[in-house]
C-alpha cells in the first residue's frame, strides 16, 4: 500500500499530535541527509548514527513544545550543534 505524500506543515502538525506515522515519515525522509552531514564532520559511522538517533529521540520527546517552521533547516541545525558538542567533549577528554 502506498502512502499519500503530505506537506511538511501537515507532518509537523501530526507530529505534535503524537502521530507515530508522521514521525516515521519525517525520519524516513531525513535520516540519510542528516547522517551524511554528521559523517562529514565526525568521520565515524557509529558516532554519526548516534548523533542522528539522538536528534530524532529529542524531536519525538519534545514534539509538543517545539515550534518548527522549516523542518530540514531545523534538523540540519540540530546536527550542526550536536557535532559541535561532540567535538567539544572529545577535546575535553
Amino acid at each position: 500500500m502506498s502512502r499519500i505524500e503530505v506537506s511538511e506543515h501537515e507532518l509537523l502538525y501530526r507530529l505534535k499530535q503524537g502521530d507515530e506515522l508522521a514521525f516515521k515519515d519525517i525520519y524516513d525522509k531525513n535520516w540519510k541527509f542528516l547522517f551524511s552531514l554528521a559523517l562529514q564532520k565526525v568521520n565515524s559511522t557509529e558516532t554519526a548514527e548516534e548523533i542522528v538517533q539522538n536528534i530524532f529521540i529529542d524531536l519525538w520527546e519534545k514534539r509538543t513544545s517545539k515550534e518548527i517552521s522549516n523542518l530540514k533547516a531545523y534538523l540540519a541545525t540540530a546536527v550542526r550543534y550536536s557535532v559541535i558538542n561532540y567535538i567539544k567533549n572529545q577535546l575535553v577528554k
